[in-house]
């Protein structure tokens, strides 16, 4: 044993030197693993021994990610609130834009709730009503367009309402059409009474219309364009065109003659001075306007009533300028009948029309204008006028003219006197030979040569002259221009 350690003293000084490095610097509690010791699930999770101490985790690769999220710093309030609804089925889409001033919530527990009143529905029909009274206008027919909203912010659900005005847009898949003297305007049904908003910023093109106004409290709110103040749904005009200082009077069939008895506002037509004039009726459906007369009747009953009427439209996508309603005719020939009612092909689906600040009068379609104008000889209308039509389209300007001169209504004196009406269509259809005590109309008739015949007025009809009739005829506004018209004092006709 002495002599190993005299032999080998250089190698024991060397493995005590190393105890001693090694019990001063290696920490108590290290202990070996080796590799056949680690346990697959220890790459899943479980804690492994390790030289600082401390318990460690091997993560899987979501719970490192779980960890990257946790660190993130929470973003910052903008201060912005934006809500946003989408109606696109029915064509719009609305936007609220606001500060967190005037809406101090979380803006991811805020949103905005949107319902539509129903057209047709009696809700629709209550605030239309309110809506006319509130604008100054005499009845709905004054209104061209009208949607309604009930707009909501709601925070966590519940309805709130913005501490200062907040801005508004409403977005129209299509180009509203704002017929000339007429306006747009936001109504906003509050609680305690009804505003009309008249700060309103309007943004037409081609195919949509942005609509940008601020609001200060929600609840049903409605876009409102009045029919303007040049004309009237539902009442009827002589329809006049103006080329090189020369007007002229549109008739039934497009066709067009020249007057000289009219009177001017500045350069505009208003009125005309005839005793036979066509009147066309300006009237709006459904959020459209139209210009139309009747221009023909069916399903004729017992006591020879019309039930059934056709019109005929000024179109803008006829090369004629106008079109007629006709009758659906069966593989029999013959009109088609429903329910004792003729059916029409009605050109109604594309002869709603704009009559603009300019006086040009316009069907728009899907971007696509088309217009009306005279022709280059001053003979007729003609429709189908596009954007590169534009010197025609320029040249002509198109009123709707109050008709002076028409006789004034008669004194009634009782059920079986004649009534005397401004009418846009008359139908006669007489049997046999009829005695008639009531004129069939009260006016002037004239001669094939235009020269007065005789006057049927108030005093007239007292005296009982009879007006005999001794043929069926059928006539129509275009006959009534040129028609001769024989009346009868008993057997004695008049001349």
């Amino acid at each position: 044993m002495k002599n190993f350690l005299r032999r080998n003293k250089r190698l024991i000084a060397f493995v005590v030197a190393l105890s001693f490095v090694f019990t001063t610097v290696i920490p108590e509690n290290y202990s070996m693993v080796f590799a056949s010791e680690i346990s697959e699930d220890a790459t899943s999770g479980d804690a492994i021994e390790v030289a600082n101490g401390e318990d460690a985790t091997i993560n899987s690769e979501a719970d490192v990610e779980g960890e990257a999220e946790a660190e993130e710093v929470e973003e910052e309030d903008d201060g912005i609130r934006t809500l946003y609804a989408d109606l696109r089925e029915s064509g719009c889409s609305i936007t609220v834009n606001a500060t967190s001033e005037s809406l101090p919530y979380p803006k991811d527990e805020l949103s905005l709730s949107v319902r539509e009143l129903e057209e047709d529905s009696i809700e629709y029909y209550a605030y239309l009503s309110d809506a006319a009274k509130e604008l100054g206008e005499e009845s709905t027919d004054d209104i061209s367009f009208a949607r309604f909203f009930d707009i909501e912010i709601l925070y966590n659900g519940e309805k709130v309402e913005p501490e200062s005005p907040v801005e508004v847009k409403i977005d129209y898949d299509e180009a509203l059409e704002i017929p000339k003297g007429a306006e747009l305007s936001i109504v906003h049904f509050a609680d305690k009474e009804t505003e009309v908003i008249d700060d309103v910023d309007v943004d037409i093109d081609k195919k949509s219309t942005e609509i940008v106004y601020e609001q200060e409290s929600f609840s049903v709110t409605a876009t409102v364009v009045t029919v303007g103040d040049a004309t009237t749904t539902g009442q009827a005009y002589a329809l006049v065109a103006k080329k090189d200082n020369k007007v002229f009077l549109v008739q039934g069939d497009g066709s067009v003659k020249e007057i000289t008895d009219y009177e001017l506002d500045g350069t505009d037509v208003k009125s005309v001075t005839l005793d036979n004039a066509l009147m066309w009726t300006y009237m709006s459906k459904n959020s459209k306007n139209y210009i139309r007369y009747t221009s023909d009747g069916f399903d004729y009953g017992d006591d020879q009533q019309a039930k059934t009427f056709a019109y005929t439209y000024i179109d803008p996508m006829s090369p004629n300028g106008v079109t007629a309603e006709k009758p659906v005719i069966g593989e029999n020939g013959k009109p088609v009948v429903i329910n004792n009612h003729t059916q029409l092909e009605s050109p109604e689906e594309h002869c709603d029309i704009t009559i603009d600040d300019r006086n040009h009068i316009y069907h728009l379609e899907g971007g696509n204008y088309n217009f009306i104008a005279l022709d280059s000889n001053n003979e007729r209308i003609v429709g189908g006028l596009t954007l590169d039509n534009l010197d025609q389209i320029n040249s002509t300007d198109f009123y709707l003219a109050q008709v002076k001169n028409l006789p004034d209504p008669p004194t009634l004196e009782g059920a079986d006197r004649a009534r005397n009406h401004i009418v846009n269509h008359i139908d006669i259809s007489m049997e046999d030979m009829v005695n008639a005590k009531i004129p069939l109309a009260y006016g002037t008739y004239y001669d094939e040569s235009g020269n007065p015949l005789f006057t049927i007025n108030e005093s007239s009809t007292k005296e009982e002259k009879e007006i005999i009739v001794t043929q069926k005829v059928n006539v129509s506004q275009a006959h009534l221009r040129d028609a001769t018209i024989q009346a009868f004092v008993g057997t004695e006709e008049l001349n």
